[in-house]
C-alpha cells in the first residue's frame, strides 16, 4: 500500500514519547512492505531534521513550517470563538497549501497522528482516501483535569479550553473511517462517540533477552519532557510527599531528574539527594545507570511510552494508578503501583535492601513488555486493521 503519514511534529529525532509512538508506526509500516509519505510540521519546539529520519527507499519526508508558539493576543482573541485555542495555532495557509499537493500523489490510507489536523479534516474527506487516526490521548481529558487542580481566572480558563477540545475530540473521531487507540481504556470512551472501528494499537517495545541485573542500590530517576504540566505536577508531589522521608530513612538516597525542556522551577530545584539533570543524549544508558523509575502522574490519558521502555530494558518502575492506566494485567507487569508516599518509601528502600526482590521486579517487567508489546505484534495488528479498510 502506498500511505500517507501525518505528524504534528517530526517523528525524528525521538525525544518524547509522542515522537517515540509516531517513529514506532512508521517503521512498522516500512517493515511490512509499504511506501510511506510523511508531511510533518516544524515547529520552534520540534524542529525538522531530515536528516533524523530513516533511510528507507520506500520513505519519502516532507516538512512545513508553522508557528505554534503562545501569544497572549491572540489566546484573549480567541475566547470569542468556538475553537479552543490549541487548535486554533494548527490551523495555518502553507499546511492547508502543503496538504492539497501531497494528496494529489494518491494514496491508499491517511494515516493521521494526532487531532490537531482537525482544522483539515474538509479536505482529507474530500480526498475520498480511507482515513485513519492514532489517538495517542485523550486530548480534553488531560486539560479538565489541570482545571480541577487550579485555582481562579487559570481553572475558568481550562474549563473552557477542555470543554472546546473535547468538542473538536468528537468531530475528529466521527469524521475518520478508523481510530487506532493506544490503550483499551481510550478505546472505550471513543467507541461511545463515533461509529468508526476503534481497533486497540498499543505501543510497541524492542526487548532483548538478556537477564537484567539488580538496581543500582541507593539511586532512582524520573525520565520525561519537563514542559508537560502533567510531569511537573508529578514531580512536585514526589519532592514534596515522598523525597523527604526517603531522605530521613536513606541518608545516602540519590534521585535524578532528566528530561528535555528543563523549567526554571525544577532546574533551580534543591535538596538533599536531588541532582537535576536536564536532557540526556542516551535515554536507554540513563536509565541503567540511575536504578528504579518513578513515574508519578496524576492526570492525563493514553499510555506511558517510557513505562513500557524502561520495562523492556530490564529496569524496575514505580508508578501511581494513573500512570499505569490502559496497561493490561498490570498485577503481572512487576511494577509497584500505589499513590500513597509512605508506601513508595518504604517500598523504595525494601527494593535497596534486598536486590534480589528489585530484580525480580525488572524479570517480570521485562516478561510482561514482550508479552503485550512486543514488534511482531504490532506488525500484525496494524497491517490487518489496515487491509480491513
Amino acid at each position: 500500500m502506498r500511505i500517507c503519514q501525518l505528524t504534528h511534529k517530526p517523528a525524528y529525532p525521538t525525544v518524547d514519547g509522542g515522537c517515540i509512538a509516531m517513529a514506532h508506526v512508521l517503521e512498522s509500516l516500512l517493515r511490512s512492505g509499504n511506501t510511506v509519505d510523511v508531511l510533518t510540521l516544524s515547529t520552534f519546539k520540534h524542529r525538522f531534521d531530515e536528516s533524523a529520519f530513516p533511510s528507507n527507499d520506500r520513505l519519502e519526508v516532507r516538512s512545513v513550517e508553522i508557528d505554534l508558539r503562545t501569544k497572549v493576543s491572540d489566546a484573549l482573541k480567541n475566547l470569542g470563538q468556538r475553537s479552543s485555542y490549541i487548535m486554533a495555532r494548527f490551523d495555518a495557509p502553507q499546511v492547508r497549501s502543503a496538504l492539497q499537493e501531497q494528496l494529489n500523489n494518491g494514496y491508499d490510507v491517511i494515516y493521521i497522528e494526532s487531532i490537531f489536523w482537525l482544522p483539515y479534516l474538509p479536505e482529507l474527506k474530500s480526498s475520498g482516501i480511507p482515513l485513519v487516526l492514532r489517538s495517542h490521548n485523550i486530548e480534553h481529558r488531560v486539560w479538565r483535569e489541570l482545571a480541577y487542580k487550579s485555582s481562579f481566572p487559570r481553572s475558568a480558563y481550562l474549563r473552557l479550553l477542555a470543554r472546546r477540545l473535547r468538542r473538536e475530540e468528537h468531530l475528529m473521531w466521527q469524521g475518520v473511517d478508523q481510530i487506532h487507540s493506544i490503550s483499551s481504556s481510550d478505546s472505550t470512551t471513543i467507541a461511545k462517540h463515533t461509529s468508526a472501528d476503534v481497533i486497540d494499537l498499543p505501543m510497541a517495545v524492542k526487548v532483548n533477552d538478556e537477564v537484567p541485573n539488580a538496581p543500582k542500590p541507593f539511586v532512582c530517576h524520573h525520565l520525561g519532557a519537563m514542559d508537560w504540566i502533567p510531569n511537573q505536577e508529578g514531580m512536585r508531589w514526589f519532592l514534596d510527599k515522598v523525597w523527604p522521608g526517603v531522605q530521613r530513612a536513606e541518608s545516602l538516597a540519590e534521585f535524578h531528574l532528566a528530561g528535555r525542556r528543563m523549567s526554571v522551577e525544577f532546574q533551580q530545584m534543591k535538596g538533599p539527594g536531588v541532582r537535576v539533570i536536564g536532557a540526556v543524549d542516551d535515554a536507554k544508558a540513563f536509565r541503567a545507570e540511575h536504578g528504579v523509575l518513578v513515574v508519578p502522574l496524576f492526570s492525563g490519558s493514553g499510555l506511558r511510552i517510557k513505562i513500557l521502555e524502561a520495562l523492556a530494558e530490564g529496569v524496575p518502575v514505580m508508578a501511581t494508578t494513573k500512570a499505569i492506566e490502559g496497561l493490561p494485567e498490570v498485577q503481572t507487569s512487576g511494577m509497584f503501583v500505589s499513590d500513597d508516599p509512605l508506601k513508595w518509601i518504604k517500598k523504595l528502600s525494601v527494593i535497596w535492601h534486598r536486590p534480589v526482590e528489585g530484580q525480580k521486579m525488572a524479570e517480570d517487567g521485562k516478561a510482561y513488555a514482550k508479552r503485550y508489546f512486543g514488534m511482531d505484534a504490532l506488525d500484525i495488528r496494524l497491517s490487518e486493521s489496515l487491509r480491513q479498510l
